[in-house]
């Protein structure tokens, strides 16, 4: 890290006893900046450190053990590791599941997008709804360009916070959007899902997709009766 003292000719001109007050002074002025840079720069580096070290010693954990899925993959969120696979889902406003999607769990959600709207035969004007995870300028146009509603919620940005119109969207998205994670707490409540019973992608993959058809097939009814009293 590089300081850099600007000074004015005058300064350069002065005596030696002038030069060395006002070192003394700049000295004094600057010395406290200096430790608290020093001071976070400090944490900064600590923190990277131990949650390098945090992560190494959770992979070793698991390659020590016996039958370790060897394709899934380390997460941090919500200041937990997790270990594993992660699904993504398109619904309908009802939330029965049309498609799934299975990836390793350190996979990001905004790569996942295009695919999922890719061959799902949805009209044009249609809106797509999907939480912030799914925000970037990529899946934006994507959709512009197919001539769907953009849906996808606002995600605040460092130094850079949501408006007031932005908030007011992503509170207006929040309700309709939800139906989507009824789905997930559903499948977990009624078949014991979001626990991998198998090994590999391709197995976890079947899994996720069995667990859907079930779901569909005992949501269905429901919604039948539902409208034909309506």
């Amino acid at each position: 890290m590089a300081f850099y003292l600007h000074l004015k000719p005058n300064d350069l001109e002065a005596a030696p006893s002038s030069r060395s007050l006002c070192s003394r002074r700049i000295t004094k002025e600057y010395d406290l900046q200096l430790l608290v840079i020093f001071m976070v720069c400090s944490l900064r580096s600590n923190w990277r450190e131990e949650k390098e070290a945090e992560e190494d010693y959770q992979k070793q954990v698991v390659r020590r053990r016996k039958g370790t899925d060897e394709e899934a993959r380390w997460v941090y969120k919500q200041k937990r590791y997790h270990y594993g696979y992660k699904k993504h889902c398109l619904t309908n406003v009802q939330g029965i599941v049309q498609k799934v999607i299975t990836t390793a769990a350190n996979r990001s959600d905004t790569k996942e997008f295009i695919p999922l709207l890719q061959g799902a035969n949805i009209p044009q004007g249609t809106a797509v709804l999907a939480d912030k995870g799914y925000a970037c300028g990529e899946n934006r146009s994507y959709l512009q360009t197919h001539h769907l509603q953009d849906g996808i919620m606002h995600k605040a940005q460092r130094n850079r916070a949501l408006t007031e119109e932005e908030k007011q969207r992503n509170k207006a998205i929040s309700p309709i959007r939800s139906t989507i994670e009824r789905t997930f707490g559903s499948i977990r409540r009624w078949f014991h899902g979001g626990r991998c019973r198998y090994r590999g992608l391709a197995k976890t993959h079947t899994q996720n997709i069995l667990e859907s058809i079930a779901f569909n097939l005992y949501r269905t009814p429901g919604i039948i009766m539902s409208s034909s009293l309506g």
